[in-house]
């Protein structure tokens, strides 16, 4: 089983994060960002999507350089972010799915990617799911008790309630909360760590945690 994987998505800017690999990680390079990543010199195990953000000269290249490549008609149900987690989950069984690349474009499908946990496929996956980025990063959490470590340069942190949450409670930050209950989605922001980890826990609904740099 492969431990971990990392997904480049297409946003028109590529990030300045780079890849933390590991030996016997996989990348897998969504549409465009299959691109960036050739051209940085790193080598794309899965290149996937319509390629519609791409020219025939530049798909030609991902084709010959990418390991495996799979193209998809660009009139489809799903996005290709969708689709490149779909894939990766089912071909790699990984314990994380890293995504990159995935702020900075269209607001649409900013929302989709952050909407991923309400989707009954992905259920089971949401907690492997991380997006990274060198201001921003953001994991999510189903019901239960968690210990979570501050990045490195992240300054900032929100618990935020993709749903109704149950007994909310938090340790290790300047603004705690205890045993708080939610009728509807919060966005608890402009947190900040007190010491080098945080402790939540919470007993219903989907939470996810963003660190950022400020």
């Amino acid at each position: 089983m492969i431990s971990r994987v990392h997904i480049m998505l297409g946003s028109p800017e590529m990030d300045k994060l780079r890849l933390d690999l590991r030996p016997g990680d996989k990348v897998v390079g969504v549409d465009k960002g299959a691109l960036m990543l050739l051209d940085e010199g790193v080598s794309v195990d899965l290149a996937i999507g319509d390629f519609d953000s791409v020219s025939e000269a530049e798909y030609e290249k991902i084709t010959r350089e990418a390991r495996e490549y799979r193209r998809f008609e660009a009139e489809k149900d799903d996005t290709d972010a969708e689709l490149a987690i779909e894939w990766a989950e089912k071909r790699y069984k990984p314990d994380k799915l890293f995504v990159y690349n995935w702020s900075g474009g269209r607001m649409d499908h900013l929302l989709n990617l952050l909407f991923l946990v309400h989707q009954p496929r992905f259920e089971d996956i949401i907690q492997k799911i991380e997006f990274k980025h060198s201001q921003n990063n953001v994991t999510f959490y189903k019901a239960g008790s968690y210990h979570l470590d501050r990045q490195k340069n992240m300054k900032y942190l929100a618990f935020v309630g993709m749903t109704a949450l149950k007994g909310l409670s938090t340790t290790g930050v300047k603004y705690p909360v205890d045993r708080l209950d939610t009728a509807y989605p919060v966005t608890l922001i402009s947190n900040e760590f007190t010491q080098e980890y945080s402790r939540f826990s919470f007993s219903e609904g989907v939470l996810a945690v963003i660190q950022s740099s400020g």
